[in-house]
């Protein structure tokens, strides 16, 4: 419900907004059906279905939207008398159309539009078809048709309104074109097989026509008309009353015609091309201006007009596509030849020069051979020829005097050369290959590829360019190829002459056999050698001054690209003062040298980087050697003498100091030392780095005498060109009064900083040790150098100038009183002890002075270290003593009195042995330790210290912390050594010593004993029976063979054995053998004489009585002895006897009855049960449990006899 309450809400809003406008709208969208009065201002869209006659009443605006299609349901009419506006777009087209499934060519009536103000038509890219009379402009002013199309109608294009814009349409209904209307434009038309009938048409143009129809271009009763650029298939015909037409630029064909009927007049047609024949009548005029193809040889004749016309010859083959290079043979009616040529690129003969008459004969013969008559070459027949292949045609030309011949070839083709091929192919090379037939290009295209194993091309990835005439075609890759690459080019059997015949590429007459007819070849590129760059200038050894110019020199190799331009070249700069471009791009040719305005910057470390870049992109660098920009101008740092100083020796040497290298001979001409009377003359001099500049006057100077010395800015540094001095630099100084003699004095010092020094061990320390040395008063001279002698308490003895040299404070010796300096370290491995340090001073006259002492204390503050010690380990001698060093010298009765051994066995003590040093300690057990036991040795830190008191640092951190932080400890295992002979067992090969190496040894630990041979874990010495056969030692014949005992001799046979048949049974009896060991007798009995069973044995006896017996059988007997370790005898001689039984055996006494008697009562008790049992359960003959038949029985289900 609510949703329908908002559905009213919004149609009333709709409503109220209509009305608040002033305005109806009525819309029809897709699948309206229509008929019927429009009265209100209307819009179609979607499909809008005409149902009846539509008229759109007068004031009345309907509108068509975008892509709206108006389907005539029969044949209806739509007549607008307001108006209407059809405007689609390119991409949604307004189309009117019938609505039937099999449209045809008149399913409905018309689009009218009535007649008077008010009425206006616009259609923009809309299509007609189906119409049966017209799509009718009205008789108003202005309608327009834009991009549209009119097609599958038998109606036409009505113009009736003036001012009518047609631009860019085509219009093919069957009645073509109606123009009834002046003032029209219509541009860029297009009519096929219809015509274009002008009216009473009168001041239009019409441009770019292309009228190809059937019919012709048709001017009636029209004057002033302009007809530009356009083409007339079938001509052009003034009919009736039609004057000062204008017809330019056209090419006509067929007709040409001033109907000779009515008058036209001042008709033009010029710069056109003419293919058509002329037909003038006598009341008619028209004028053919700078018209080709024969134009230019009409006259008007009245009724009789010649015309000069071209023909061509088109060949092609059954596939549609041109025969290129066919020879052509035109003849004409007589059988004369008009043309021999070969046809184009586009399989065309073109430009046949044929004359033709049209008019009177003059004589009435009609002879065509009478040239008065100018009937020349009528063309009659064509023949083509290609390679011994012939077609034939007759004369029969299309709207474009174009005979076309279909020739059929069916020669296979193929290539006949290719390229590239080989190595080193340029990298923009074409696919380059000739035929030998002209082929169907598209085929060629699309059965093209080449690849390099890892991608695939094919046509897309470039341009094809072919030729016709030349058979050939080359293929531009759009990317060039790459660099030392083998590629595949292929073209596939797929391939086809322009005829159609398949690729034959094995030339074997059959095309189109896969692979043999496969064109494939290969190629590979050539190397891209990387270009090559080198700079010549700047090189490693410039110095150039900066912001100034500088020429830099390079030189490039390439050897794909030649040329003298085709090198790039860019050139940057870095340094450790800043960096950027020099320039680039460069050519190589042209911009060399290149004329650097340098940076202003100071850096030694400046690179040129040049990078090369060939036309392929590949690149080459190169960096020059570092070298030097300096835009600082020098300065000078030091003179001496010391400007204003007195009492300079008169051999003195003038010596300049710069901050920086210097131009010599620049620096050498700006110099002068004078006098008030003279300049000095003398020699110069300088330093490995030419920032020192000496001069050494000639002579020796004036005594007490001033002089100056000077520099002036002429002096420059040593880059190029040069940077000048800074400012001109002047001093003065004064010489000696007198020559000096007496050498300087130390006055102050020396004195040592740090005085004292803690060696560690750790951290070394450096001391500087300072003195003022000073020669006013004494020489009055300048102090000129200072030296250091470590010695001892006594004043060294060495050549003056042969000991440290020490530094002026102020950087230079050139006054009277020098303060002088040096350092010293290297105290880390030194021991405690007192160093002692001389020292003395040279004035400039080379007077050496007294020496100087000053004493360095060294303490020792490094905790001493354990560094070796012995023994570790396991298996150690207990005979070994403890030996352990220090690092350094320690307080040895400390070390005796910290040493502890664990476990303390026995009470025992030790002994110290003196090593010689207290660094190196041996220790030794007042008893030897004891076999395998583990010992721990231990210092104790809080004991142990070295001389200068100094406590042991066990864990070695640098730091004394005592008891038991820094104790040191070791432990130790001693060995065990059962047989005493001081090896120990794990390495011993005999550890009871009892001659037996323990591999060989079952008791190698018991020296008595060594073998076990029945392995009873009793030594044989032990063990009394070793083989443990059971026979003792003693009594066994083997005794460590466990198969051989005491007795191992079989007794004797027994014999006389002889048989005895008695009433129980067969008597055996013999006699014994002689030996005593006899343990039993076997006896054995056979009913063979062969098979003999072991029947009993006798004990204690020599007879046998046998009574399980079989009467009337022979039976066989013979007896061994067995004595005691079971060895048997031979058998005894072989008696046999045959038992009777008709002499049953009787019993020889009340004992014989025994058996027979028990037997005789279990049977009588058996009975007895068994009755008393049947009594108390009557026989049940179907029991399963219990049934009794004959002599069986059967006892719990089972059957027993």
């Amino acid at each position: 419900m609510i949703a329908n309450k908002l559905k009213c809400i919004g149609f009333a809003m709709l409503l109220m907004t209509g009305t608040l406008a002033g305005l109806t709208v009525f819309s029809q969208t897709a699948s309206a059906g229509v008929s019927g009065n429009i009265s209100v201002d209307t819009t179609w869209s979607g499909t809008v279905y005409i149902e009846g006659n539509v008229i759109v009443d007068p004031g009345v605006t309907l509108t068509i939207d975008p892509g709206t299609e108006v389907r005539f349901n029969g044949y209806y009419y739509l007549n607008v008398n307001g108006y209407l506006y059809a405007n689609g777009t390119p991409s949604n087209r307004i189309v009117f159309r019938s609505n039937s499934s099999t449209p045809g060519l008149m399913d409905w009536s018309v689009i009218d539009t009535g007649i008077g103000t008010g009425i206006k038509t616009e259609y923009r890219y809309c299509d007609f078809s189906h119409f049966a009379n017209s799509i009718r402009t009205s008789r108003n002013v202005g309608d327009l048709f834009d991009n549209c199309t009119a097609s599958n109608a038998f109606g036409n294009v009505w113009v009736r309104a003036d001012w009518t814009n047609i631009t860019n349409c085509i219009f093919n209904p069957i009645s073509g074109v109606s123009i009834e209307s002046d003032y029209n434009h219509i541009d860029n038309l297009t009519m096929l097989d219809n015509q274009m009938y002008m009216s009473y048409a009168n001041n239009n143009i019409i441009s770019n026509l292309n009228h190809s129809g059937i019919l012709q271009l048709t001017i009636d009763n029209s004057d002033n008309n302009r007809f530009i650029n356009g083409f007339a298939k079938n001509g052009i015909k003034f009919e009736v009353n039609s004057d000062n037409n204008t017809v330019e630029n056209y090419e006509i064909w067929n007709w040409l015609e001033a109907y000779n009927c009515g008058h036209n007049a001042n008709n033009t047609v010029k710069n056109s091309t003419i293919f058509a024949t002329a037909l003038l009548n006598q009341s008619s005029s028209m004028s053919i201006i700078n018209s080709s193809n024969g134009g230019g040889n009409y006259q008007d004749l009245t009724s009789e007009l010649w015309i000069n016309w071209y023909m061509h010859v088109n060949v092609t083959y059954s596939t549609g596509l041109p025969a290129v290079g066919v020879s052509v043979t035109v003849n004409d009616t007589l059988g004369r030849t008009v043309k021999v040529g070969t046809t184009d690129a586009s399989g065309i003969l073109r430009d046949i020069e044929c004359i033709h008459y049209r008019g009177n004969d003059t004589n009435g013969d009609q002879d065509d051979n009478d040239m008065s008559e100018k009937i020349y070459f009528t063309p009659h027949n064509v023949t083509v020829e290609k390679a011994g292949i012939k077609g034939y045609a007759d004369v029969t030309m299309d709207a474009t005097k174009t005979v076309n011949i279909v020739l059929v070839d069916d020669s296979a083709p193929s290539a006949d050369s290719y390229a590239p091929t080989g190595v080193s192919a340029p990298l923009d090379s074409d696919v380059f290959i000739q035929w030998n037939d002209t082929m169907n290009w598209t085929t060629v295209e699309n059965s093209f590829e080449f690849t390099d194993v890892t991608t695939t091309w094919d046509s897309t990835d470039g341009t094809w360019n072919h030729d016709n005439m030349a058979q050939t075609s080359t293929f531009s890759p759009t990317v060039p190829f790459d660099f030392d690459t083998q590629y595949w080019v292929g073209i596939n059997i797929t391939a086809t002459d322009a005829a159609g015949n398949p690729l034959d590429q094995d030339k074997d007459g059959t095309g189109g056999e896969w692979p043999d007819d496969v064109l494939i070849w290969t190629f590979t590129t050539s190397a891209n050698a990387v270009p090559i760059i080198t700079i010549s200038n700047p090189g490693g050894a410039s110095d150039w001054t900066g912001a100034t110019p500088h020429p830099i020199w390079w030189n490039c190799t390439d050897t794909e690209d030649t040329a003298t331009d085709s090198l790039t070249i860019f050139l940057n700069y870095t340094s450790s003062d800043g960096s950027g471009a020099v320039a680039g791009p460069l050519l190589n040719g042209t911009a060399r040298p290149y004329m650097w305005v340098l940076p202003a910057i100071d850096a030694s470390d400046v690179v040129v980087h040049a990078t090369v870049i060939d036309s392929n992109g590949a690149k080459g660098y190169f960096d020059t050697p570092a070298f030097t920009i300096d835009s600082t101008q020098p300065q000078v740092t030091g003179v001496s003498p010391t400007p204003f100083s007195v009492g300079i020796s008169p051999a003195t040497v003038v010596t300049i100091t710069f901050d920086e290298p210097m131009n010599q001979a620049e620096t050498e001409a700006a110099f002068t030392l004078e006098n008030f009377t003279s300049t000095v003359a003398g020699t110069f001099g300088w330093n490995a780095q030419s920032t020192q500049m000496t001069f050494t006057p000639a002579q020796s100077l004036d005594l007490n005498t001033v002089y100056w010395v000077n520099t002036t800015t002429v002096a420059e540094d040593d880059s190029e060109p040069g940077n000048a001095l800074a400012t001109s630099n002047s001093s003065v100084f004064t010489t000696l009064v007198t020559v000096d003699s007496t050498g300087p004095a130390v006055t102050v010092g020396p004195e040592i900083e740090p005085a004292i020094v803690y060696v560690d061990g750790i951290h070394d320390t450096t001391i500087w040790i300072n003195a003022t040395i000073d020669d006013f008063n004494l020489g009055n001279s300048t102090i000129a150098a200072a030296e250091l002698i470590i010695g001892d308490e006594h004043p060294p003895t060495i050549q003056d100038g042969t000991g440290i040299p020490m530094e002026a404070v102020d950087g230079t010796f050139d006054e009277m009183n020098e303060t002088v300096t040096i350092d010293q370290n290297g105290f880390l491995s030194l021991p405690a002890m007192t160093l002692y340090y001389w020292v003395h001073g040279q004035d400039s006259e080379d007077n050496w002075g007294e020496w100087k002492l000053v004493t360095l204390e060294l303490i020792d503050s490094e905790p001493p270290e354990i560094t070796t010690y012995v023994p570790t380990g396991t298996n150690v001698n207990p005979n070994s003593s403890v030996l352990f060093s220090f690092d350094e010298v320690m307080n040895h009765t400390s070390v005796q009195d910290s040493l502890s051994v664990s476990p303390y066995l026995d009470g025992a003590g030790g002994f110290f042995f003196n090593t010689g040093s207290y660094q190196d300690y041996n220790f030794s057990m007042a008893n030897n330790f004891h076999q395998n036991i583990t010992y721990t040795i231990t210092i104790n830190s809080s004991i142990a210290k070295d001389t200068a008191g100094n406590f042991l640092d066990g864990n070695e951190n640098g730091i004394a912390e005592g008891s038991p932080t820094d104790d040191f400890s070791w432990s130790f295992t001693t060995w065990i050594d059962r047989d005493g002979d001081n090896i120990p067992d794990n390495i011993d090969p005999d550890d009871d010593n009892d001659g037996v190496n323990d591999t060989e040894d079952d008791f190698p630990l018991d020296y008595t004993e060594w073998l076990d041979s029945d392995n009873d874990n009793i030594g044989d010495n032990e063990d009394t029976d070793d083989d443990g056969d059971g026979v003792p030692d003693s009594e066994d014949l083997a005794p460590l063979d466990p198969a051989i005992g005491g007795d191992i001799t079989p007794p004797s046979a027994p014999t006389n054995l002889n048989l005895t048949a008695q009433e129980t049974g067969i008597l055996v009896k013999w006699d014994a053998p002689p030996e005593l060991d006899i343990h039993h007798y076997a006896v054995y009995r056979s009913t063979d004489n062969a098979a003999f069973t072991r029947i009993g044995n006798v004990t204690g006896s020599t007879s046998y009585l046998d009574s399980a017996l079989v009467a009337n059988t022979t039976y066989y007997y013979k007896v061994s002895a067995i004595d005691n370790v079971s060895n048997e005898s031979p058998f005894s001689n072989v008696e046999h006897i045959t038992w009777q039984a008709s002499e049953p055996p009787k019993p020889n006494s009340q004992t014989d009855y025994m058996p027979y008697i028990l037997l005789l009562i279990i049977l009588v008790i058996g009975i007895l049960v068994v009755s008393v049992i049947l009594k108390k359960k009557p026989k049940n003959p179907d029991s399963k449990e219990h049934q009794i038949e004959d002599e069986n029985e059967i006892v719990d289900g089972k059957q027993v006899s």
